[in-house]
């Protein structure tokens, strides 16, 4: 955060990075959760397919693991 208060070069690099792992680990746990969770956590109700539409919902919005890997080497590019 006072990297970019600061208007660092540094602070688009570093929090490209902590989203593209956020991203990486929010993806990993909504399919591990499914998987473990079998048939029923397809159901409306269950609270594992709503917490898996809002991560995907998430990731639309703010951006996947691809989009930031964009981000980050176009950051890298202009240097």
């Amino acid at each position: 955060a006072t990297m970019l208060d600061e208007h660092a070069p540094e602070a688009t690099e570093s929090v490209t990075i902590a989203k593209y792992w956020a991203a990486k680990a929010a993806d990993e746990v909504g399919h591990a959760s499914l998987h473990v969770h079998g048939g029923i956590s397809i159901d409306r109700d269950y609270p594992v397919h709503r917490n898996f539409l809002w991560a995907k919902s998430l990731e639309h919005e703010l951006g996947g693991r691809s989009d930031q890997l964009t981000t980050l080497g176009a950051a890298i590019a202009d240097g």
